[in-house]
């Protein structure tokens, strides 16, 4: 949970403070919180952000597709006679592209 205050530092009185739950699951501690804001005439807002399991799902179905287009194809490439460290080479550097893409989606869809 973090708090964010707004303050009149000249008059020292408290414009606005914000509570911000940061959890995908609801405890009865913020139940309490809403009901008190409910009951001091505050509102109590909720953000439908997605939840860890929507974005991990959307994530893995782009790299699926990502793999389609990028994944080496190790039998054709064995198969066109390509040297073995080559066809190393291109699936080190396949997954560590695949990781970087994997942390760029995470940062897209957790924005």
């Amino acid at each position: 949970m973090t708090a964010l205050f707004d303050r009149d530092q000249e008059k020292d009185v408290l414009r606005n403070a914000t509570l911000i739950w940061e959890s995908a699951k609801k405890s009865t501690l913020l139940e309490d919180l809403k009901a008190w804001a409910w009951e001091v005439g505050a509102k109590a807002l909720e953000d439908r952000s997605p939840s860890a399991e929507e974005v991990t799902d959307e994530v893995e179905q782009a790299l699926r597709y990502w793999d389609i287009v990028w994944k080496p194809n190790v039998d054709l490439l064995r198969a066109q006679g390509r040297p073995n460290t080559w066809i190393e080479a291109d699936v080190k550097r396949w997954k560590r592209q695949r990781q970087e893409r994997r942390r760029e989606l995470m940062g897209q869809a957790t924005d």
